[in-house]
């Protein structure tokens, strides 16, 4: 662990707020589900929570002119209320679907504002030369954990009612506030503008972040993603019927969702080590391609071994986990600091562009196809991925991530 008392501040306010979220996320799947009982309730509600990120392209300008510790607070704060409203709905016994939906696509719109905002900060906190050791911890706190407490939700929905948890999620709603709080970093103030000359900086900082995306190389990597998003979609959706196809319930759902999180902390912990060794081109393509066979072999094992299932689940997980953890280093070190927002946002708005039509279909496809094979289709697509970074030039030969951080990109990959 870095020892760094601003960047601690920020990995325990990460951590309470990927609690909030993946337990929002796991109890809100489930409720649908289970009050619904209708695979395509359930693709509405993964459409609620996937469209927030398409959205981040237009926040980006306003993180990056603005105190990101001050935003961090303030989303927290309306997160802490939508969850209170929930409650009261839920107690009251006036819960509606409609309502919830609302409440879910707002309270994601909050959460997500929150991961573009840590992407600004870190470099402001933490020295360049620690930057991939941050963002490997991190990495444990966004995927890692974010989907092991996905998990422990999933398993103790069975357990308590489903306002206790709500309860238990407003709490962890609330700790990422006083963590923040406590964060110490530089923020320069800019003199007071017209409102004219403000928008025109908004715009401006807006094209910037989609210059960033139209580089030939940047656009090489992120356009194969929004197919793997949009498949990946359809696989949240689709995991609460496979989890009951399976002969399971709420528990073997979450222990799913536990095996997807274990992957990624085995793949956040490793990645340092195997990026010194192995060049990008070579860790993204063989790192996918065996995802994603381990991927297809976790279907067709689960129908004979659950043990099995969850060893390849884990072992599929694992390279994507460490895969992700590239990506983030990646899009903090090109840009300059100015940027960081703007590119980030675009980046995550880019490759997220699919995930809502996704969830719509996975929905569809739940209620009328075999769940297994619906799983299987996101195999398939991290193999062809992994083929297509293979025959392309310019992700093939991408150097080690500390010889690419010195590169003028916008020279470079013109």
């Amino acid at each position: 662990m870095l020892k760094n008392k601003n960047f601690m501040s920020l990995f325990f306010g990460r951590i309470f707020t990927n609690m909030g979220d993946s337990i929002f996320y796991i109890l809100s799947m489930w409720l649908v589900f289970e009050v619904t009982d209708s695979p395509i309730y359930v693709g509405i509600a993964g459409f609620m929570f996937t469209l927030p990120p398409i959205l981040n392209i237009f926040l980006g300008p306003i993180i990056d002119n603005n105190n990101p510790k001050r935003l961090y607070v303030l989303v927290s704060f309306f997160q802490v209320a939508l969850i209170l409203i929930l409650l009261v709905m839920l107690l009251t016994n006036s819960f509606s679907i409609w309502i919830f939906l609302v409440i879910i696509f707002i309270t994601t719109v909050f959460s997500e504002i929150t991961y573009p905002l840590e992407n600004v900060i870190m470099p402001r906190i933490v020295p360049k030369k620690d930057l991939l050791k941050a963002n490997s911890i991190m990495s444990i706190a966004y995927q890692g954990l974010d989907l092991l407490f996905s998990g422990i939700a999933g398993i103790l929905i069975s357990l308590f009612a489903i306002t206790i948890l709500y309860g238990f999620n407003l709490l962890a709603f609330t700790l990422p506030i006083i963590f923040i709080l406590f964060l110490k970093m530089d923020y320069k103030k800019e003199e007071k503008s017209t409102v004219h000359s403000e928008w025109e900086q908004y715009k401006n900082d807006f094209k910037g972040g989609l210059s960033f995306i139209r580089l030939p190389l940047i656009f090489d990597l992120l356009f194969p993603l929004v197919l793997i998003n949009f498949l990946f979609s359809i696989v949240l959706v689709s995991l609460p019927s496979f989890a009951t196809a399976i002969g399971g319930s709420s528990s073997t759902y979450g222990l799913i969702i536990t095996a997807l999180g274990i992957g990624s902390i085995i793949g956040a912990f490793f990645v340092e080590k195997v990026q010194i060794k192995f060049s990008l081109g070579k860790i993204m393509s063989i790192g996918f391609l065996i995802a994603g066979l381990a991927w297809l072999v976790m279907v067709y094992s689960s129908q004979d071994s659950i043990a099995l299932m969850y060893f390849f689940l884990i072992l599929s997980y694992t390279f994507i986990g460490a895969i992700n953890v590239l990506f983030t280093t990646l899009f903090q070190s090109l840009p300059s600091e100015d940027m960081l927002g703007r590119v980030n946002t675009a980046v995550e708005s880019f490759i997220s562009l699919s995930m809502p039509i996704g969830s719509l279909v996975g929905g569809i496809l739940a209620t009328y196809f075999p769940t297994s094979f619906v799983i299987a289709i996101f195999g398939i697509g991290l193999v062809l991925l992994s083929l297509y970074y293979l025959t392309n030039s310019r992700i093939r030969t991408l150097p080690k991530l500390d010889k690419l951080t010195s590169i003028d990109y916008e020279n470079e990959f013109k």
